[in-house]
């Protein structure tokens, strides 16, 4: 799958009637708290507890979600955002 074609299929899941400081606001603080479920599975490696990649996965893709909904607010597309990246 294209980082374009992600962004768009995830765009049909963005509640888009908020105004653009609360869309703005749910975009940053969304990406903020799946980081924080990403962290969460290693800080129980920490402890001694498996690392279970499947939910590190589904944690990553939450992640990419938000990543695609603040690429919107931006006005910008994934493809931009991977490429200037690399």
């Amino acid at each position: 799958m294209q980082m374009n074609e992600y962004q768009a299929l995830a765009r049909r899941t963005q509640n888009t009637e908020p105004n653009m400081k609360a869309r703005k606001e749910h975009a940053l603080f969304g990406l903020a708290a799946e980081c924080g479920e990403v962290l969460g599975h290693f800080q129980k490696v920490h402890q001694g507890h498996p690392l279970v990649p499947d939910d590190v996965i589904k944690e990553l893709g939450d992640v990419l979600w938000f990543v695609a909904e603040v690429s919107d607010l931006l006005r910008t597309d994934m493809d931009t955002v991977a490429r200037r990246n690399i």
